[in-house]
């Protein structure tokens, strides 16, 4: 036991007790905002896709799809898998608290879900609200994440925002694509650059993350041990894979590169997102990373 007041020679606690109470939110979690932002940014590109072409497209009903699978069916199971126990789900439609995480995901999830079912069933009504509480899914991590006193979180909303949600396009237009490829149409160039251009928006709100993370000196939980290791190889397959594969594309199309890189977004994106929620509750058990956040000194 330190002596009271002290620190830890290595910084990680105060008063030997971590700096801030942890999130005890990991893989699951992680895979539900993965693929939450993935089918919402999907519905969004699918009813841009109808909306330019003035008419259904394979790609919308594809979009509804997928947003029935992920929101009526893959986003329940884990959201109430989170909750520990099926009668929760029920307590947080019956509140709204929008300090709640996991109110707040209820709701959306739930808005989500209806309306993708009703789209899918061919009530183009339906398609807008589908779209906007798919952007909601996108969206509403990345902002209850920063507003917590997690260093690694707190110290950049919005550039941790424009992660999730690079991310989330990135993912849905890679989807689709797959989708398009599986149904037997080779026509996905215009899937691919959305993939392309939400692959590089993602990179440079990555840098600039970790730049601002080096800046507020709560870098080490991304820069050195699991995962670090975890972040970089989500960046190698999420970035520099699919960038590599629509490159060569670019010279002489291939269907295997375009869904060899959707593939890559999809593992690439998951990775990166577990490290991140990873790497923000180890960050949250260290004094150090909270004290130079918050001016405080060792």
């Amino acid at each position: 036991m330190n002596a009271p007041g002290s620190f830890r020679s290595d910084g990680a606690t105060y008063y030997d007790q971590p700096a801030v109470k942890s999130s005890v939110w990991g893989a699951r979690v992680a895979l539900y905002t993965v693929l939450g932002g993935m089918a919402g940014a999907a519905q969004a590109i699918g009813v841009l896709a109808s909306a330019l072409l003035r008419r259904p497209t394979t790609i919308a009903r594809n979009a509804n799809r997928i947003g029935v699978a992920i929101g009526a069916g893959a986003g329940p199971a884990l959201l109430v898998a989170d909750l520990h126990t099926p009668n929760r789900w029920y307590n947080m439609l019956r509140i709204f608290r929008r300090t709640s995480p996991m109110s707040i995901g209820t709701y959306v999830l739930t808005t989500f879900a209806g309306s993708s079912l009703l789209a899918a069933a061919g009530v183009r009504s339906a398609q807008v609200p589908a779209a906007l509480a798919g952007a909601g899914m996108a969206t509403y991590t990345p902002a209850l994440l920063a507003a917590t006193a997690t260093p690694l979180w707190s110290s950049t909303p919005r550039l941790l925002a424009a992660e999730f949600a690079t991310s989330a396009f990135a993912t849905g237009a890679a989807v689709l694509s797959l989708a398009e490829h599986l149904g037997g149409s080779d026509d996905t160039e215009a899937l691919d650059r959305i993939a392309l251009v939400s692959v590089i928006a993602h990179a440079a709100a990555s840098i600039a993350a970790r730049r601002e993370h080096e800046r507020e000196g709560v870098e080490r939980p991304l820069s050195e041990g699991r995962w670090s290791t975890m972040h970089k190889a989500g960046i190698a397959l999420g970035i520099a894979l699919p960038v590599a594969c629509y490159a060569m594309n670019a010279a002489r199309p291939s269907a295997r590169r375009s869904m060899l890189a959707a593939i890559g977004i999809g593992v690439g994106g998951f990775l990166t997102r577990w490290a991140l929620i990873g790497a923000g509750n180890e960050s949250a058990r260290s004094a150090r990373e909270y004290l130079r956040l918050h001016g405080g000194t060792q």
